[in-house]
């Protein structure tokens, strides 16, 4: 009787585990860690000192989804700047308390007129911003114009059972967007090589937001395809965040 029961048990135990799998979808880094190469001791650092520590700076980011599930997923997922990808939070910890640090602007250069740059790439950006809201209107966007665009640049589906492997780019530091002092002092997010950070990404889209902003012709094609918008959250594992720099 007790080798039935101990039988069932691990049956069941199983059984869970299979179960679960199916019906998961998980968000993982495969990175081992990444680096800033800056030396942000001091708040007054914004910029870099060789073109060597400038490209240093710049990491590889590589992350995979695994659709464990029966359905077809779409999801927000490539871009070539990790920061730009729609549907992905970035999230910085100082050991175990997540560091408010607001959207990314662009990375520090290896320029003397510093403020002049974060001007003109505030300009740049928003010049370019008010092009591509032009087009996305030829195709029917409505109003949220990013949100749009990142469905037609970034889609990608998974296919039950199948893994997919992201690469893109993270340069530590970053200058902040929002930051009202930006073209007098533009300020950066601060580590200390003396305390412990860690990095992660999260994963979420609205799913009714999203439907509500596509055209009639992409809500059919998600239909006759049998696609469905991934609509849960998603937070991968923690990688360390060192600091790469020898002087």
């Amino acid at each position: 009787m007790l080798r039935i029961l101990t039988l069932f048990f691990i049956s069941f135990l199983f059984y869970s585990c299979d179960k679960k799998k199916e019906d998961e979808v998980v968000l993982e880094l495969q990175n081992t860690n990444l680096n800033y190469t800056f030396n942000l001791d001091s708040i007054y650092s914004r910029r870099f000192f060789s073109e060597q520590q400038q490209d240093s700076s710049c990491n590889v980011v590589v992350f995979r989804i695994k659709n464990f599930t029966d359905k077809k997923l779409l999801f927000l997922s490539r871009d070539i700047d990790l920061n730009q990808i729609y549907g992905l939070k970035l999230n910085f910890y100082e050991g175990d308390s997540l560091i408010k640090t607001g959207n990314i602007l662009t990375d520090p250069v290896l320029n003397d007129s510093i403020r002049d740059y974060y001007f003109h790439a505030l300009e740049h950006k928003f010049n370019l911003e008010k092009l591509k809201n032009k087009k996305l209107k030829k195709i029917g966007a409505k109003s949220n114009f990013d949100l749009m665009n990142s469905y037609v640049s970034q889609s990608v589906v998974l296919f039950p059972n199948e893994e997919r492997e992201f690469v893109s780019l993270l340069s530590l530091p970053f200058i902040r967007e929002l930051d009202t002092k930006i073209i007098e002092w533009p300020t950066v997010i601060n580590f200390n090589k003396n305390k412990q950070y860690f990095f992660s990404i999260e994963y979420q889209i609205d799913e009714k937001l999203l439907i509500k902003e596509l055209t009639k012709n992409q809500i059919e094609d998600l239909k006759r395809n049998n696609i469905e918008i991934f609509s849960g959250k998603l937070e991968s594992n923690k990688i360390p965040v060192i600091n790469y720099n020898k002087y």
